[in-house]
């Protein structure tokens, strides 16, 4: 199924280069489906289109971006209370972590307010620090201007930078275009916990 189509749980986003091979895809899909007695609500479903939203993703024809939607959540977001609203909000920030670079680096001073938190009450009312505020500030204006990132292409060249300071990694990938000029892919951003470090 991988050829032409990716399933999550009950989406199915089909791809293709043609209209002549999207039509194609979509009857085996269709009779695939069928075979083992499952079916589409024609309602819930799009063709044809070059623009569509799949898993809280805006996907185009060679581009993926956040969805409009949840950088709108972001934005308007109040400023975090209590330890659970900085978890629920860096739960968000994680599912787009591949849009974010150096993520890890910039939500630590918000992790912070979270250990100290766990000690007292997770529902307790505590001030943000000046450098936690201006770290959940930062992510705010990051997500509105985030990256629209490129669709892997298995025929171009490759190139991932990974670096390891301070019991952080970042790795940061990309591929060179047609143009010979290099376009990001994917981040990912992690923070070594004390254990994972000795």
């Amino acid at each position: 199924m991988n050829i032409c189509c990716m399933i999550y749980l009950n989406d199915v986003l089909v791809y293709f280069e043609t209209k002549e091979q999207h039509w194609e895809h979509m009857c085996k899909i269709l009779h695939a489906l069928l075979k083992y007695w499952l079916y589409v609500k024609l309602l819930k479903c799009t063709f044809n289109c070059s623009k569509v939203i799949f898993l809280r993703f805006m996907i185009e024809w060679r581009n993926i971006q956040m969805k409009q939607f949840c950088i709108n959540v972001i934005i308007s977001w109040f400023e975090l209370e209590s330890a659970k609203n900085i978890l629920i909000f860096l739960k968000f920030a994680r599912f787009y972590q591949q849009f974010i670079k150096e993520l890890s680096q910039i939500i630590t001073f918000l992790t912070d307010l979270i250990k100290s938190a766990k000690k007292r009450a997770m529902h307790s009312l505590f001030a943000m620090t000046l450098k936690a505020r201006k770290a959940f500030e930062r992510l705010k204006t990051i997500f509105v201007n985030a990256l629209i990132l490129k669709h892997y292409d298995w025929d171009a060249d490759l190139c991932m930078k990974i670096n390891a300071l301070n019991r952080e990694v970042e790795d940061v990938l990309s591929q060179k275009s047609k143009t010979d000029q290099w376009h990001f892919i994917a981040y990912y951003s992690y923070k070594f916990k004390k254990a994972e470090v000795q």
